[in-house]
């Protein structure tokens, strides 16, 4: 099936935050690049939380660690709405990513929270996610 996003394929699977947030940016004052910018600081200081240390990847959009990707990005915004989202490997099977070309980058390594070694729910992740972009959001002008 054809979507409007960023990528050539995806996995969504439990285990896995997937986040779309919708929102149309000039509520926030946000420009395009600005949103998805902010998306990755949060992204990434909610996986600091955990005790992640996750980078932004030179060539491809997403956060990594080690040369892993733990989050990956796929937006889509028309007219100022946005659409799409986050996915963060929380606890999900990394075989799954074995089956697709993960952002168009074949054997593209992947890791997740629990490989990393952190023994957190879904559900915490969200919280902490959740909490970071509400304050972030809440900041523009």
């Amino acid at each position: 099936m054809q979507v409007p996003r960023g990528g050539q394929a995806t996995v969504h699977s439990p285990g896995q935050l997937v986040v779309y947030p919708c929102l149309r940016l000039r509520d926030f004052g946000l420009s395009p690049r600005c949103f998805v910018s902010k998306m990755e600081q949060v992204t990434q200081a909610c996986l600091a939380d955990f005790g992640i240390d996750a980078v932004k990847g030179d060539r491809e959009p997403g956060l990594f660690v080690q040369g892993k990707k733990i989050a990956a990005f796929g937006f889509h915004i028309s007219r100022g709405l946005t659409s799409h989202g986050i996915a963060i490997n929380v606890a999900n099977d990394l075989s799954l990513f074995d089956l697709i070309r993960t952002c168009g980058v074949a054997r593209q390594p992947i890791t997740s929270l629990a490989d990393q070694g952190c023994r957190h729910s879904v559900a915490d992740v969200f919280a902490s996610w959740f909490e970071r972009v509400h304050d972030d959001l809440e900041a523009c002008p």
